[in-house]
């Protein structure tokens, strides 16, 4: 059932209820266990795996930081994380309904939280396929469409210059430029599965959400490693 985490579990509400009830059943027997010593661990991957099959289970950014939060907690003190997530959960107030990974780490770190979006311009990207099942299926290559007049990928690009970074931590003020950012504007948001949804999410207040932007005009599909190609091959996981 793991390895075809979540779609599966998304369409078939028994099963899910049957993987909720036996994980709390091993999480309960763990607590009451004083000798294993590997009983912290796996308490906490039975926790994470309740939050994916529980009624919270699609709040995905904020089970990611939440992960995330973890980990650190259980790393030496001078550690240092670079994430590298999709920009709706990196970035600050991408879901009104809910705290996304990024708002955890602002909360939690402050300033020492550095949120960074990656955009581009044009160029193809993998995806993969959606099955009828709704698991993931072939990888696939992706034509991006243009980006509209107007919106982030598209001001980038009309500066001509091949790459860039943008900070916006600390930016000097600017009327043009902060009237600019004082509106929802529009940025890719390509997901990693293939289906029939937008290219771009269209309600981001982008200085809000993001310290720092990192721009290449043309990008290439990604290329993917042994491991993840056998994945693939057997439509295996996320």
């Amino acid at each position: 059932m793991e390895a075809r985490w979540p779609f599966l579990l998304d369409d078939a509400e028994s099963d899910l209820a049957a993987a909720h009830l036996k994980l709390q059943q091993a999480l309960a027997r763990i607590n009451s266990s004083t000798i294993d010593p590997t009983a912290e661990r796996v308490t906490r991957y039975l926790r994470q795996m309740l939050w994916w099959t529980g009624p919270d289970r699609n709040a995905r950014g904020r089970n990611m930081g939440t992960t995330l939060l973890e980990l650190i907690d259980t790393s030496p003190p001078d550690t240092k994380v670079v994430v590298w997530a999709h920009n709706f959960h990196v970035g600050r107030g991408s879901d009104p309904s809910g705290r996304t990974l990024g708002d955890l780490l602002g909360e939690r770190f402050g300033q020492s939280y550095v949120s960074v979006s990656l955009e581009f311009g044009t160029g193809q990207c993998h995806q993969r396929s959606l099955n009828p099942d709704l698991t993931s299926g072939d990888l696939v290559v992706h034509d991006v469409e243009s980006a509209p007049v107007g919106s982030l990928p598209w001001c980038l690009a009309a500066t001509g210059l091949p790459a860039q970074a943008v900070t916006l931590r600390d930016r000097q003020p600017d009327p043009t430029v902060d009237t600019w950012f004082a509106e929802p504007r529009s940025e890719h948001a390509i997901g990693w599965t293939f289906a029939d949804w937008a290219e771009f999410e269209c309600e981001s207040m982008i200085a809000e959400k993001y310290d720092a932007i990192v721009y290449i005009d043309t990008i290439t599909p990604s290329h993917p490693t042994p491991n993840a190609t056998r994945t693939i091959a057997r439509h295996e996981r996320y």
